[in-house]
C-alpha cells in the first residue's frame, strides 16, 4: 500500500541585512592544481578527494541549521584547503540566511558575517559565492554551519567552489539548499539504497562522527555478518537518511518513525566502519535494536514510492 505522509513545512520569515536575490548559475570552471611556473592544469585526482558532507538539517528555535563537514581524503595528492563557498539557485532568497560560522569541533562554532559575491582569487569561477573562510588541516573535518529562517529542500547537485593553499581551485558537487521541499514523504526500500546496481547515493550517510560512502555501505550490505541486529539497524537507519536527503529534499523524516530511527542512530554512533563490518562489537542483548530496525522496515514499506 502506496500512502502519502504530509510534513508541515516550518520556519519564521527574519528580517536581514540581505535583500532577496536571486542569482543564476552561469558559472564555468577549470579544475587543477598550480605548479612550479605553471597556471592552473587538470588534476580531477586531486580535486577529487576533497569530499563535502551534509552532516545534517535540523529545526532548532524556529529556524533552520545546515551542517556540512569536508574532508580531505588523500592528502598524499590533495593539499590543505585554505577555504570554499557555495552557490545557490534561483529560488533561493539571500535575506533567509540568519547566520553562519564554521569550526574544527562541533559545537565550538566561530561566527562571521555572510556575503554572497564573487570572489575574485576562485579563479575556476566568476559566479557569487558566499564564502566559509576556513579550510581544512589533514585528514580532519572541518565543519560548517548556515542557519535559515525557512524550510529550504536538499538539492543533491548544488555547485561550491574551494581554493587550496597552494592556489587550486577545484569545482565541488555536493548535497546543498535546494528550493523549498515537497509536503509529501515517501520511502524507497534498503534494497533500492543497496542492492540495486545502477543506484548512485547524493551523498553518503553519517552516524556520529563517522561518513559511510556508498562504497563502504554496499561492503557492509554484503560483507557484514548475516542476521546481525547492527547491520539491520545500519542498512534500515541509512535508508531514511538516503531518503531524506536524496528522495524527498531534504524534508525531516517524519515524526511517526523518528523514534525508531533515534534508537538505530544513537547505537551506531558509537561503532566505526570496520566495528559493523566485522562484528566485533561486545556481544549483548540487542532486541530493541532489532525491533527499532524492523519498525522502519514496515515503515518503508508501506510509505514506499515508485522507483524510477
Amino acid at each position: 500500500m502506496k500512502t502519502l505522509r504530509l510534513i508541515p513545512v516550518l520556519g519564521l520569515v527574519l528580517a536581514f541585512v540581505f535583500g532577496c536575490q536571486k542569482e543564476k548559475n552561469n558559472a564555468s570552471f577549470l579544475v587543477g592544481k598550480k605548479t612550479a611556473g605553471e597556471a592552473l592544469v587538470h588534476e580531477s585526482g586531486e580535486c577529487g578527494a576533497y569530499i563535502v558532507t551534509l552532516e545534517s538539517k535540523t529545526f532548532v528555535n524556529g529556524k533552520w541549521e545546515w551542517i556540512w563537514s569536508i574532508e580531505n581524503s588523500n592528502p598524499d595528492i590533495a593539499d590543505d584547503l585554505a577555504y570554499w563557498g557555495m552557490q545557490f539557485g534561483d529560488c533561493f532568497c539571500i535575506g533567509d540566511i540568519c547566520s553562519a560560522a564554521y569550526s574544527t569541533t562541533p559545537g565550538n562554532w566561530q561566527s562571521f558575517t555572510p556575503a554572497y559575491a564573487v570572489d575574485a582569487n576562485l579563479k575556476c569561477t566568476t559566479s557569487k559565492v558566499l564564502k566559509f573562510p576556513k579550510g581544512t588541516t589533514g585528514t580532519a573535518k572541518t565543519y560548517y554551519k548556515l542557519t535559515l529562517t525557512k524550510d529550504y529542500g536538499v538539492n543533491p547537485n548544488a555547485n561550491g567552489y574551494s581554493k587550496s593553499v597552494c592556489g587550486c581551485c577545484c569545482h565541488l558537487t555536493f548535497c546543498g539548499v535546494g528550493c523549498l521541499p515537497p509536503v509529501g514523504w515517501c520511502s524507497l526500500t534498503q534494497g533500492y539504497w543497496f542492492a540495486r546496481p545502477k543506484t548512485t547515493w547524493c551523498q553518503g550517510v553519517v552516524f556520529g562522527a563517522n561518513t559511510y560512502s556508498q562504497a563502504q555501505g554496499k561492503n557492509i550490505w554484503d560483507n557484514a555478518p548475516a542476521n546481525s541486529a547492527v547491520k539491520h539497524a545500519f542498512t534500515q537507519a541509512s535508508t531514511l537518511q538516503l531518503n531524506s536527503f536524496c528522495r524527498n529534499q531534504g524534508a525531516a523524516i517524519p515524526a511517526d518513525i523518528l523514534s525508531a530511527y533515534n534508537t538505530c542512530a544513537s547505537f551506531l554512533a558509537g561503532l566505526t566502519y570496520n566495528d559493523i563490518l566485522t562484528g566485533e562489537y561486545p556481544a549483548g542483548d540487542y532486541n530493541e535494536l532489532n525491533s527499532a530496525a524492523g519498525a522502519i522496515g514496515e515503515w518503508v514499506n508501506t510509505n514506499h514510492c515508485d522507483e524510477n
